[in-house]
Parts: structure tokens; sequence; C-alpha cells
């Protein structure tokens, strides 16, 4: 089992400008509109910087034309509620290396975060770093106070994820201890926007690696949850009182790691047969080795591994998914995968050339198929298993959207990666 430490580990030219207690709106740009598409076309949209610039991006989860960005060069948030036609720019004090992540919250998308992630730490991890909360869906920001975690500051590496629901915020820190011993992680809950913090993961056990926990209906939380030395088991855990304790439910196939997808519950069901649970097998694997698995459960009891993709050369150990992307509204799965005609590339060749289209597949948990859409012309080599970053989101009219980018490239030839988004069928 392969686990990667999630954490920019770059250079920095610390800013010394002081960093504002709000952010306010200071200008904006107009470009080029994103065209009205027919379902399952594929359109580039209009960044506010050039992508290797881009240092965050997010769409809300229930308005596909409003978008959240972050840029390098000039140093600013971003807001969009066109779809890219227009931006609207917010400075912001950042360094070069620096990068942002949003979180909107599944039940309530107006409330929304940013963290400015430095990358010149000074004193604990993640004590530099800077969060916003925002309750208007973006427009207006205020600064929330600094967060030193209660995790251990003797770590070679560390990192943090902030993440809002309509109630709490809560802070995920993993890190990896100085010597020998494996990665770990921490959840933390704040019920006051941030001016106290809690542990949000009391009866885990010793040392456990696990990503931001699903939200669920009311104060239920789940998470896929690695536990250290006893075990490399992988186990479903659950929440009912926003993390204060937690049970293990399920143990997952060999080979699931620590990411676990779903949807927010429609009703007090969760997860169902039309939105279940979906966990990664062997995702931090290079993506064009094309071993990536996925396994689901309809109770978060029992799971099944979802089938080959129907091509030409797929087989147990390489089952045709390039990368997860996201799950959409609907409770289908995103993900790219091989090309339908062609089916895989000899395995001794999937490492030499890079991919020039990027072939994306459904899977439809209620019909049990997996469905070829459209390919994404472009270019990019393929050497991680998180090259790309997907995210799913409803229009206002009700119809689906699926965005996909990958800001950094090394790849000149060809059209060079981007944001783009596709407009989806219903299943």
């Amino acid at each position: 089992m392969v686990f990667v430490l999630l954490i920019v580990a770059l250079g920095c030219v610390a800013c010394e400008a002081p960093t504002p207690s709000a952010l306010m709106p200071a200008s904006s740009v107009s470009l080029h509109a994103p065209q009205r598409l027919p379902a399952s076309a594929w359109e580039q949209v209009a960044l506010p910087a050039a992508a290797a610039d881009m240092r965050g991006f997010a769409a809300s989860p229930t308005n596909a034309a409003l978008l959240f960005a972050c840029s390098a060069q000039p140093m600013a948030y971003w807001r969009s509620t066109d779809a890219g036609a227009h931006w609207t720019r917010y400075p912001l004090t950042l360094g070069p290396q620096d990068q942002c992540g949003f979180s909107i919250a599944p039940d309530d998308p107006q409330r929304v975060t940013l963290q400015i992630q430095r990358s010149a730490q000074d004193g604990p991890w993640c004590a530099s770093d800077l969060f916003y909360l925002s309750d208007d869906g973006g427009v207006m920001w205020r600064k929330l106070p600094a967060h030193v975690s209660i995790a251990p500051t003797n770590v070679d590496l560390g990192w943090c994820e902030l993440h809002v629901t309509r109630r709490h915020l809560y802070v995920l820190y993993s890190y990896e201890p100085s010597g020998q011993a494996p990665q770990a992680s921490i959840l933390e809950r704040s019920d006051d926007d941030g001016a106290s913090w809690v542990r949000a993961d009391r009866g885990l056990g010793g040392e456990t690696l696990f990503f931001m926990p699903a939200v669920g209906p009311g104060e239920t939380l789940a998470m896929t949850v690695v536990h250290y030395p006893d075990t490399t088991d992988t186990g479903l855990w659950t929440s009912t009182d926003a993390g204060a304790t937690w049970r293990q439910t399920s143990t997952l196939p060999d080979g699931v790691d620590t990411f676990l997808w779903t949807l927010p519950p429609r009703g007090n069901m969760w997860p169902t047969a039309n939105q279940p649970f979906y966990a990664l097998e062997y995702e931090q694997l290079p993506s064009d080795l094309y071993r990536e698995r996925v396994v689901m459960s309809a109770d978060g009891h029992s799971w099944t591994l979802l089938p080959l993709l129907p091509v030409a050369g797929a087989s147990e150990s390489r089952a045709g998914i390039l990368q997860a992307l996201d799950v959409l509204p609907d409770g289908r799965l995103a993900v790219w995968g091989a090309d339908p005609q062609t089916g895989l590339p000899p395995e001794n060749d999937s490492l030499s050339a890079p991919v020039s289209k990027f072939w994306l597949w459904l899977w439809d948990p209620v019909a049990q198929t997996w469905q070829a859409m459209p390919s994404l012309e472009v270019t990019s080599y393929e050497g991680c298993g998180l090259c790309w970053q997907g995210q799913a989101a409803a229009s206002l009219d009700g119809a689906t959207y699926l965005y996909v980018l990958r800001f950094w490239e090394g790849v000149t030839e060809g059209t060079p990666p981007g944001l783009f988004r596709i407009r989806l069928a219903d299943a």
C-alpha cells in the first residue's frame, strides 16, 4: 500500500505586506464567455490568469456557474458568477509559491472557506496558513483567528486542510513524525467559527491515517481510516455526533486507502443504492498504469468491486481506469478511462508517451453499467495518481456539469491543460 503526503514543499519569497482582516472586491476582468453547449460536449473555461499561475479552484456544487479561483500573478482571489465569462478580483497577500484551497458546505453552499497554504512555514505546521470564511457565497470574507494545531510539533512534514459545514469548521492535520514513524492524522472541530477548537477524532484508537470525512445527515460523518502499527487494513468509521465519538462500521477490501467519495444525503438515509459510498484502490500509483479500482457500498457494511471497463485489454490487474474524478449529483461516478475503441495500451508502453485523449467514463450505480462519453483532447503526461482535479456541479436549471482541471504541465505540444467542463445528460 502506497501513501503520499499531499503537501507542496516549494521555496517561497515571503510577503511582508500586512494580511487583510477581510477580502473586498477590487476590480474585474471580462473574458470570452463559455458557449451554450449541447449535452456531452467539452468546452475550455477562461481563467483570469495563465494556467501555470493558478493556485486553486472550486465550483459551487449547486450552481455550476459560480466559480472560485486563486492566482499567483497577480496574487488574488477570483470569483465568477457566469462560468468564467467575467471574474471579480480580490487582492491577496500571497507568496509566489503559496497555494489556496476552498471548501463549500455541503449542507449550506453559502458558507465557503478560503485557506491560504503558506509554503514558508514559521513555527508549527499550519500556524502560518490564513483562513477566511464567507457566509454569502464568496462575496464578502472575514479573516478567522490563526490556527495552531494540537498535533505534535516534532514532525518532518505536515499540512492542514480547512472544511466547512452549516454548523462547524473542521481542520484535518496530517503529518509525518520525525524518524521512521508512518504518516498520521488529527481532526479538530470548531463550533464558533474558529474561536475555539476541540478534538473530533476521539475513539479512533492509536496512530491513524485518514482524510477529511464526508458529511452526512445531521451531525453524521464518515471516513475511511488506516490504523498503525497494528494493521494496515482500512476501515469505514462513522460518527453521529460531529466527530465527538466514532465507531467502525465495516472493513474494506485490500488495497483501499483513505479516499471516500459520496454525496450529501437526500433525506436521512446515507448511503443508498443510487447514492452509494465509493472508495478507491491504488489511486496513488501512477495513473498511466491503469491499475486503479473502485469499490462501492449501498449500506456502509458490504462492499463490491466495480466491474472492469468494457474495453480490450482490461484485466483484474489493469481495470482500465486512469483516474477517478468525482461523484455526479445523481450518484454516478466519473472517471478517466481507456479508449473505448482501441482499449488499454500495452503495459510496457503506458509510461513512454503522454496521453493525447482523455476518455470520460460514467458508472451508473442503478443500471450497474459503464458508459463511455466523448474524449477531452489535450496532451498530458500521467506520472501521478492524482494529476487531475474533478468537480461535479448542478446548474440552477437542473443540468449536470463536470469540471476538470490540471494547472501544472511539462508538455509543450498540443493543447495545454487548463480548466474544462462538460454538460452531461441525465442518467
